[in-house]
């Protein structure tokens, strides 16, 4: 008798302690989750409405602060900045750090999303910076060195429940208005020729074809280098230098919104590729310092950098760079940089030291924005309500 008793108490013990161990992890769930909310809703950056009307946002996925180290001059631009600090990248996926699906839509749009969602949740689509960009009247473009319809590409592109779902995106790409796409995916754009076609596009997929007379622009090409390899490839930075000559033409007077990504960053250190790294930071660097002397000669031109999230648990010990100094070929959750960098007078703005990534959406929004523009899409708003 004295057995069963202390058994029934036992069990009473372990049942109660699992119901507590389960109730504290679901209390922890959603005050982890509740905190991430709230930081989408802790900055407001409506002060910069109308410092600019052309923004360049610069991506380089999976690049951390220790990949920054990889190129010194990278790294003494964006500690001398002005305007620069961390950037926490958590998306509402609890358990493990954000993809750059989750990552790229919290950029996009300024909403936390789960992983290897574009720009969508649950069943609603997630107006992107895109969209807005358009519906203000302005240009939009896109470059990348992964496929066009890679995941940070597609946050800022399309929208779909998966990452995965290449024939939702490229379909959404097709319908979306965007002014010019260039990065990698030749054979997947061309069998898609008529979906573009239609809605007003021409499809380029090989070097020094690109017509910068054209309406619309999709330049799909076999690859996209980091830095210049040879005549046959086209890198980041020429992609770059035909987005903005094409956004400034078409563009000039009304301003553009344009997303640049380096995605070999995070491709070269899945694989602890240190030497591939590095010429993919050195191939953003390149992108960097030409928009810098560009800004100068630019007027109500701003440009934001970040990244994703870091890769590789990278630690960067000493000058001679090996492999050996990854530890991981995941993401993990360390901050990463931020900066802004516009002509625009800037002595009195004083930003966080350290943002949400769903804050760049409101960065790049709050400087698009130009306060006359506001003004009548609020009105227009109003009229039908």
């Amino acid at each position: 008798m004295r057995k069963n008793n202390y058994l029934k108490n036992l069990l009473n013990i372990v049942l109660s302690a699992i119901i507590l161990i389960a109730f504290c992890f679901i209390v922890s769930i959603i005050v982890i989750y509740s905190h991430r909310v709230s930081n989408t809703k802790k900055n407001d950056y409506s002060f910069l409405n109308g410092l600019s009307n052309k923004v360049v946002l610069v991506i380089g996925d999976g690049m951390g602060k220790e990949h920054v180290k990889l190129n010194r001059s990278l790294e003494k631009y964006i500690l001398e900045s002005k305007i620069n600090g961390d950037v926490e990248t958590n998306s509402l996926s609890i358990f493990g750090p954000t993809d750059s699906a989750a990552s790229a839509t919290a950029m996009a749009t300024g909403v936390k999303v789960l992983n290897r969602r574009l720009s969508k949740n649950d069943r609603n689509d997630i107006k992107n910076i895109s969209e807005y960009a358009k519906e203000i009247g302005k240009g939009v473009g896109i470059v990348t060195t992964d496929m066009l319809t890679g995941a940070t590409p597609a946050a800022f592109s399309s929208h779909s429940l998966d990452r995965s779902y290449d024939e939702e995106i490229i379909k959404s790409q097709a319908k979306s208005n965007i002014d010019i796409f260039l990065g990698k995916g030749k054979d997947l754009y061309l069998s898609h020729k008529n979906d573009f076609e239609k809605n007003g596009y021409s499809i380029f997929t090989e070097k020094g074809e690109i017509d910068l007379n054209s309406d619309k622009i999709v330049g799909a090409f076999s690859q996209v280098d980091n830095t210049y390899r040879s005549d046959e490839n086209y890198d980041i930075l020429e992609l770059t230098k035909i987005a903005i000559e094409f956004l400034e033409k078409k563009y000039g007077d009304k301003g553009y919104f344009l997303m640049i990504e380096e995605a070999h960053i995070d491709k070269n250190s899945h694989s602890n590729n240190i030497e591939g790294a590095a010429d993919a930071v050195n191939g953003l660097y390149n992108v960097i310092s030409y928009l810098d002397e560009y800004m100068k000669t630019c007027n109500d031109f701003s440009f934001v950098l970040t990244s994703d999230h870091e890769t590789g648990d990278l630690i960067i010990d000493g000058t001679e760079y090996t492999n050996e100094m990854y530890h991981s070929k995941g993401h993990t959750k360390k901050n990463v940089y931020y900066l802004v960098k516009t002509n625009a007078n800037i002595d009195n703005i004083k930003m966080p030291s350290t943002i949400d990534n769903t804050d760049i959406f409101k960065i790049c929004k709050g400087l698009l924005t130009d306060e006359w523009w506001f003004q009548k899409f609020i009105f227009k708003k109003s009229l039908l309500l």
